[in-house]
């Protein structure tokens, strides 16, 4: 199996939260259902509180089924529409405690444990969000109770122990978070080493390969693409005549026209010393072609720290029709046509 990419890890993250969230919610649920049914005969609203139950179960057990937590995980509005989910469950715990007689419900419980339930797993700003969501709610309950739970001295108690129990949990969350967030910096750091030249910034030999087979592989067959494989003219007499400092120094400036060259989408690489592989998605032969055309150009265009010229091999294909090693060897092929034919231009040959 191969290394975990980013986006894989953030939603086996938010898979682990799915499971155990959905087990919490189902093993809360059962034990709200079997307080409702063992007092039914001696606690107020039951029918209504009973109905509230089993729909809160059947909404678990949906859950579970179609986990949308995974899907949410990925959508741009992930923090609205969670924070809209604690909240609406911070409302229906209000809504379950006011049916069964106000504050003195065990089910008042549920607010405080609903605020450690967002601290499972999300930021701290929306740990606050669900903690100030939980107070208001517990003092509009106390609001509407009459009874001696609902007190001046007992209703500031424990309106001060859930503002306790926010601040820990959402200081709990910072940490946790702070740790994932510099983890995730670390991975595409490491990431970005392990697939990238160091000197010039572009894919390295392994990874542009990769680049290239997976885009083969991934695409609707019929897309058409383009390769470039691109050679710098005689870079040995530059070493040689300047020292490698500035061959280093003429390797950044090609990357440099080499990226301002390309279109949005395309991907290049350095897949050897002075030799440069460029994938040109979507691109016939006439758009790969003028491709080519701008890199040449604005590689001979570099005025220092030394003169240096290109030759570049061009292939085209058909995705489903053409393998990677088919466009390679067919760029390659027309590279040495074009260092045969005088170098500093761009020679063609169609992928069948």
């Amino acid at each position: 199996m191969g290394e975990l990419g980013e986006q894989d890890i953030d939603a086996l993250f938010w898979a682990r939260y799915a499971h155990t969230a959905q087990l919490l919610n189902l093993f809360i649920v059962i034990i709200d259902l079997a307080y409702v049914l063992a007092t039914w005969g001696s606690g107020p609203n039951r029918p209504a509180l009973c109905a509230l139950t089993v729909a809160a179960l059947a909404g678990v057990l949906a859950g579970a089924a179609t986990k949308p937590e995974l899907k949410i995980a990925r959508s741009e509005r992930r923090d609205l529409i969670f924070g809209s989910w604690c909240l609406s469950g911070t409302a229906l715990i209000a809504v379950a405690v006011w049916l069964d007689g106000g504050l003195s419900s065990p089910l008042a419980w549920l607010l405080p444990l609903s605020v450690m339930f967002t601290a499972m797993v999300h930021r701290p700003k929306l740990v606050l969000v669900s903690g100030t969501a939980a107070l208001v709610m517990f003092l509009g309950l106390g609001a509407l109770d009459d009874t001696e739970a609902s007190s001046v001295t007992r209703v500031a108690v424990r309106s001060a122990y859930l503002v306790a129990l926010t601040y820990a949990a959402a200081v709990t969350s910072r940490v946790r978070w702070s740790h994932y967030d510099s983890q995730a910096t670390l991975r595409r750091a490491l990431s970005s080493l392990a697939d990238h030249d160091g000197l010039t910034g572009l894919l390295n030999h392994r990874s542009f390969h990769d680049r290239l087979e997976h885009h083969l592989a991934s695409q609707p067959s019929g897309e058409p693409v383009g390769l470039l494989l691109v050679d710098l003219d005689h870079f040995k007499e530059i070493n040689d005549g300047h020292g490698h400092l500035v061959g280093d120094e003429v390797l950044q400036s090609v990357t440099a026209a080499i990226s301002g060259a390309l279109r949005a989408g395309d991907h290049a690489g350095r897949v050897g010393g002075e030799e440069f592989c460029i994938l040109l998605p979507g691109a016939g032969s006439d758009d790969a072609r003028a491709v080519a055309e701008r890199v040449r150009v604005a590689i001979a265009a570099i005025a220092g720290p030394a003169v240096v010229t290109t030759s570049i091999g061009l292939s085209s294909g058909i995705v489903g029709e053409t393998t990677a090693r088919q466009l390679l060897d067919r760029a390659d092929g027309a590279l040495y046509e074009a260092k045969r034919a005088g170098r500093n231009r761009v020679c063609w040959l169609k992928a069948a």
